[in-house]
């Protein structure tokens, strides 16, 4: 199953959450073999699906249903490497924020950000198109980090207009309202940041260009190097974003990714891979994601994942799983 990545120094954000709990981060981390240390190599990678569980794990043992605002708090931009030194130097907000939409997948291969002006606010979507094994903790961490990002440039007053999370309520809202020091919109539609433009515009005490711009260049060689090893990964994503469209070939990948399909094809042979490899891959890694929703009905599963008729979906998911999807969505909530 394909598995996108993670920048391996962010890990030493997730440690630092961790030990804020008294837990021993070697151990959790040892769960899903990934073996961590210090200083953490800034040209290694890892599983994104591995991290995710980490996240996850640690907010089930705690028990604390705000974990992911710790992301914000123990967030520094050194986490980052060239990137975050990019981001400090930046001579405003939005050319910070410019950076970061850019070279997102620094981060993470699957996430982007989203900025669009409205009634004089900047209206920041954070997005990762991935399952997870707790979407509402780390669609929180997400925002929390992009928060204290800004807050690390512009000083630690920045406060949003307003912020809208997809996630559900939490029983207490406090830490959320105290993190953010605005109105929050909880199950929203997207999860969105709203900053007012005269404070993305400011210019800051921080910016240094000519540093901006070296640390800029070794982000750009970084993403090269990465493109060549992670294109699977680039694929995959792709993938993702044109599967509800309802059909979904290798061409619109290849577009998508500026290059032709005799490109895509052949770099995916290096690797060992053809499209429909990862086509079938990624609608089966997510078929299992939505079988477990009681929400999404066959029909709407069916569609989200591309295919034409639900009996195409249901032939495809015996073919996988051994069984029909009513019969495997029974034993999944028979099992919770």
């Amino acid at each position: 199953m394909f598995d996108v990545s993670t920048f391996a120094p962010t890990a030493a954000n997730l440690w630092a959450v961790i030990e804020s709990y008294g837990i021993d981060p070697n151990a959790l981390f040892k769960e899903e073999d990934l073996e961590i240390s210090f200083p953490i190599d800034a040209n290694k990678r890892i599983s994104y699906q591995k991290f995710d569980r980490v996240r996850a794990r640690v907010a089930e043992v705690s028990g604390d249903e705000a974990i992911g605002l710790l992301t914000g708090k123990y967030m520094h931009p050194s986490h980052l490497g060239a990137l975050g030194y990019a981001w400090l130097a930046s001579r405003s907000l939005r050319i910070a924020l410019k950076r970061w939409q850019r070279f997102i997948r620094v981060v993470n291969s699957g996430a982007r950000l989203g900025m669009v002006e409205h009634n004089g606010l900047m209206e920041l979507e954070m997005a990762i198109d991935l399952p997870s094994a707790n979407v509402a903790v780390r669609d929180d961490a997400a925002c929390a980090a992009i928060t204290k990002l800004m807050r690390y440039n512009y000083g630690p007053d920045l406060k949003p207009s307003f912020v809208t999370l997809k996630r559900p309520r939490p029983a207490d809202t406090t830490p959320w309202s105290a993190y953010y020091g605005c109105d929050i919109e909880f199950e929203a539609r997207r999860n969105e940041i709203h900053i007012a433009l005269d404070l993305l515009d400011a210019t800051l005490p921080s910016a240094n260009p000519h540093l901006a711009r070296l640390n800029e260049e070794l982000v750009i060689q970084y993403l090269d190097l990465l493109d060549c090893e992670d294109f699977s990964g680039r694929v995959h994503y792709e993938i993702v974003q044109h599967l509800p469209c309802g059909h979904i070939d290798q061409g619109m990948v290849a577009e998508a990714l500026h290059i032709t399909p005799r490109t895509l094809r052949r770099r995916l042979q290096s690797q060992g891979l053809t499209f429909k490899s990862l086509l079938d891959d990624v609608r089966r890694e997510l078929a299992d994601q939505f079988i477990i929703d009681s929400n999404l009905t066959v029909t709407e599963i069916s569609f989200m994942l591309g295919f034409s008729e639900a009996s195409s979906f249901t032939r495809a998911f015996r073919n996988w799983n051994g069984c029909p999807p009513s019969q495997a969505r029974e034993m999944a909530l028979a099992q919770k």
